[in-house]
């Protein structure tokens, strides 16, 4: 593989806009843009106390990040 094709990845929970709902949804990234949102928000949900406050804390760490747009996965400036 050639060092050009290294695609950069990453996830994180972001406040999403889906017709008129906004909720957190997994994103995914590569080269730092939008390229996957899961269909259903992420429940706060988690096998021990520590964990659920961990989601919690990662969705209100990117509270202050733009919207992001369902089906064109853009960002939304409201």
């Amino acid at each position: 593989m050639d060092e050009n094709d290294t695609k950069e990845t990453h996830w994180n929970y972001r406040l999403v806009k889906k017709g008129n709902l906004y909720a957190f949804h997994e994103v995914h990234y590569e080269n730092a843009k939008p390229v996957f949102v899961t269909e259903n928000p992420v429940p706060v949900e988690a096998g021990s106390k520590e964990d659920a406050k961990w989601v919690l804390r990662m969705m209100e760490a990117n509270w202050c990040m733009p919207v992001i747009d369902y089906e064109t996965l853009e960002e939304i400036i409201e």
